[in-house]
């Protein structure tokens, strides 16, 4: 895949969440990272360093995608399956984060969801569906890190000359 097709996606996504908020006021202390080309969120090695950094916001960060292309029959068209790795993270406020609590943590996943579900059915360029899988919600590991890591498959297919 090309930088310009993985931008695409990652783009796309860094857009479509706010644009698709459920009740239209996206939280002020949110932030979106494109791990690819980020000095803010890359370099962070360690969960104490990581902590440090969510004392200044909420992160949904997303990195390059994979492709799959497959022969679509006979012809010289493909199909196509590109992923997202997806992670969002935050920090409680008892450790001067911006998560009041397990629950709140949940609903602000929750929201983001069904932000990115909002366009599912024609997402981007020659994708024609997207779903969310492998969710992996690792809040309950830490009292006051939450983390849920989840990829984001386009669908689509690419005509060839």
């Amino acid at each position: 895949m090309s930088a310009s097709e993985s931008y695409e996606l990652v783009g796309w996504l860094i857009d479509a969440v706010p644009a698709n908020w459920p009740d239209g006021t996206i939280p002020d202390k949110l932030s979106f990272v494109d791990r690819d080309n980020s000095e803010t969120y890359d370099g962070v090695k360690t969960l104490r360093s990581r902590k440090g950094e969510l004392t200044k916001a909420n992160y949904l960060s997303f990195s390059k995608a994979s492709t799959t292309p497959t022969a679509q029959g006979p012809g010289y068209d493909l199909d196509r399956e590109d992923v997202v790795s997806c992670r969002l993270e935050g920090l409680h406020t008892d450790q001067y984060g911006h998560v009041d609590n397990a629950a709140a943590f949940q609903q602000l996943w929750r929201n983001i969801r069904d932000a990115i579900y909002a366009d599912r059915r024609r997402p981007v360029g020659d994708y024609h569906t997207l779903f969310i899988e492998n969710i992996r919600d690792a809040s309950g590991d830490y009292r006051d890190y939450f983390r849920v890591d989840f990829e984001v498959r386009f669908w689509g297919c690419e005509e060839l000359p």
